[in-house]
């Protein structure tokens, strides 16, 4: 086992000599985990095949800024686990059958003009967390089990010509230029699932493409699930055949959204929540006026009141179940 951990010099050239140093020292010892960690950003350049190794199974990257360098992992075929967080990296890659876990935070996702795609099809868990550039696009991940997806306040999909995510202008192209389901199909295979963005249209232009969620068991939707009738939670009510626990993380952003949900509830399609469903949890800020209105669309599609829980939040935040622990 070998942890890189590097340590911010004075001259970018000492920096990237040391770099390239360590790291083919750790892949000639046959180091199966690798940590590169930087107390500043600094512009690193690899060549080609330098992370290439037939030992390595954990790749850790911390506050790393690749300069002109797409991540190429495809030849670490035991590679498990990748955890990039708070770097600046081209990720326009297919990643080996044995890639398990994949976690992305706080991450500029280059090329900016255009929106990357993930390819990873042994992957057992994805967290997407807070990321700036584009979305990336999902293929199909047969093997998903556990999903957290944040698109955050910097994603290039937020809306910029509105707050509540959808200004109505069909020249928008974050609203309206969407072409694909990004997102939502390949997370279709996952059994708990956990999705919450800010000012994105991003998951109600892939209910368009209508996904099926087969599998999913626990479910957890953000604010943007309460927008246009509440038609996001209506519809992983209506494809989510075996549910057992939904919790809807509601932030504070009731009144943008109020003129939306206000009108008479009346869907175009008549249905009742799976028949699985043993809890609701409802998470919502003080005095958020949709809740009455909420609980009415739940008991229209069969949620019975004694399933439900509702607890007033501290503050706005809208987070994962394991960021409430």
């Amino acid at each position: 086992m070998a942890i890189i951990a590097m340590i911010a010099m004075t001259y970018e050239e000492e920096i990237q000599q040391d770099f390239e140093l360590w790291l083919r020292y750790a892949v000639s010892c046959k180091a199966r985990v690798i940590r590169l960690e930087m107390t500043v950003y600094r512009p690193l350049r690899i060549f080609p095949g330098t992370l290439i190794s037939q030992h390595l199974t954990r790749l850790i990257l911390h506050r790393v800024q690749f300069e002109d360098f797409s991540l190429d992992v495809l030849g670490c075929q035991l590679l498990e686990v990748l955890d990039i967080q708070d770097c600046i990296i081209d990720i326009e890659t297919v990643f080996p059958k044995s890639l398990q876990h994949l976690a992305i935070r706080d991450t500029g996702l280059f090329p900016m003009e255009t929106r990357c795609v993930i390819s990873a099809p042994g992957l057992v868990f994805l967290e997407l967390y807070d990321c700036l550039g584009w979305t990336p696009l999902l293929e199909s991940l047969p093997s998903l089990v556990t999903a957290f997806i944040n698109t955050g306040p910097y994603c290039r999909d937020n809306c910029r010509n509105s707050s509540n995510a959808d200004c109505g202008l069909e020249s928008c192209v974050e609203c309206y230029g969407i072409d694909d389901c990004v997102l939502l199909q390949g997370l279709s295979a996952a059994t708990n699932l956990e999705l919450i963005t800010c000012k994105s249209m991003i998951f109600r232009n892939d209910i368009k493409w209508s996904p099926m969620f087969s599998k999913v068991k626990t479910l957890l939707l953000g604010d943007w699930c309460m927008a246009a009738n509440f038609s996001g939670l209506v519809y992983f009510l209506q494809h989510s055949p075996i549910l057992q626990r939904l919790t809807l993380e509601l932030a504070s952003r009731s009144e943008e959204f109020l003129i939306e949900t206000s009108e008479i509830y009346n869907p175009a399609e008549q249905f009742l929540v799976s028949k699985h469903l043993k809890a609701v949890k409802i998470n919502h800020v003080k005095d958020d006026k949709r809740i009455h209105q909420l609980l009415k669309v739940l008991a229209y599609h069969g949620v019975h009141l004694e399933l439900i829980n509702i607890e007033e939040k501290e503050d706005a935040r809208e987070r994962f179940s394991f960021q409430h622990k």
